[in-house]
């Protein structure tokens, strides 16, 4: 991956020092991000935020090429049911207990670098040929994730969050089902967006998972086959 970031570093350096007419800038970026798992867990949804620092260079008036780094916050929160399989020296006090629902929440935090072609659409709107659409890869690094959970402590996950309905393994716990996922993985993002001539700027993204969110050697009886989708909404600010 490490070769492949180089190769694509290059051929954007190639690509600016080719154009005589290149115009840069760089500016500040933040907004909120909606992350859903097509997965067979239920609720499975948390609305958080990211921001950081972007570089575009814009070619002409209609092609520009723009790199971001940011922060981004994701994770997803479930309503789950208890379930009969338990530790021997778990605390269980009933039969009441397993009809019981309890909330999951697995926060992670992620550095993202996506590296984008961005198509100025011949429209002139607010005084410039602002409004745009953009597609390229993003490529999202895990640095560190908390989790939560209102279950009795020594409590397993349901095993419906398998997605095969298969009995549950004694590590298909809380902090298993963190550790399995997959640290770096690779997005493709599309959206839409408008940068003003004063350098305000706003753009709607949808942000897709190419590799799977579970380590498959890792994911005991998690949905291996599971990706994320997020849904960006962002502002800017550009010099």
């Amino acid at each position: 991956m490490k070769k492949l970031l180089a190769t694509l570093s290059l051929i954007c350096l190639f690509t600016v020092s080719s154009s005589a007419q290149t115009e840069f800038h760089w500016g500040f970026k933040g907004g909120i991000n909606f992350t859903t798992y097509d997965s067979d867990a239920d609720d499975v949804q948390a609305r958080m935020g990211q921001w950081g620092v972007l570089a575009r260079w814009n070619f002409n008036e209609h092609v520009a090429l723009q790199t971001e780094l940011f922060y981004a916050r994701m994770g997803v929160r479930s309503l789950r049911k208890a379930i009969k399989w338990f530790p021997e020296d778990a605390y269980y006090t009933g039969e009441d207990n397993l009809n019981q629902k309890f909330r999951l929440q697995l926060l992670t935090d992620n550095v993202q670098l996506p590296i984008l072609v961005k198509w100025y659409l011949p429209v002139n709107l607010f005084g410039g040929h602002g409004l745009n659409v953009h597609a390229g890869p993003l490529f999202s690094q895990r640095f560190d994730y908390k989790i939560s959970t209102s279950s009795p402590q020594g409590f397993l996950l349901d095993p419906m969050l398998g997605g095969d309905g298969s009995v549950p393994k004694k590590g298909n716990t809380l902090r298993s089902f963190a550790r399995a996922q997959n640290q770096f993985t690779v997005h493709a993002l599309f959206g839409v967006g408008y940068d003003s001539p004063s350098g305000i700027g706003v753009d709607f993204r949808c942000q897709m998972g190419i590799t799977p969110v579970w380590d498959d050697s890792k994911s005991g009886c998690y949905n291996s086959h599971s990706h994320d989708r997020v849904w960006a909404l962002c502002f800017n600010y550009t010099f």
